[in-house]
């Protein structure tokens, strides 16, 4: 997930298969990592708004 990330911050596409060939059993496409990623950065959001609503003196952090 890092490599892909690090990729989309330089607006490149990252593909998995040149780091992770298929005969090593390496079993995402850049696509599922894409999603992985956005799952991350969601539940990484959600939890810095649900610990801001729990103490409302904190500031909200934004994701990156």
């Amino acid at each position: 997930m890092l490599l892909a990330q690090l990729a989309l911050s330089k607006g490149q596409t990252y593909d998995p298969a040149r780091d992770f060939p298929a005969e090593n059993g390496f079993g995402f496409s850049a696509v599922q990592l894409n999603r992985l990623i956005d799952r991350k950065n969601r539940l990484q959001e959600a939890r810095a708004l649900a610990n801001q609503s729990q103490n409302p003196n904190t500031p909200l952090r934004k994701a990156a």
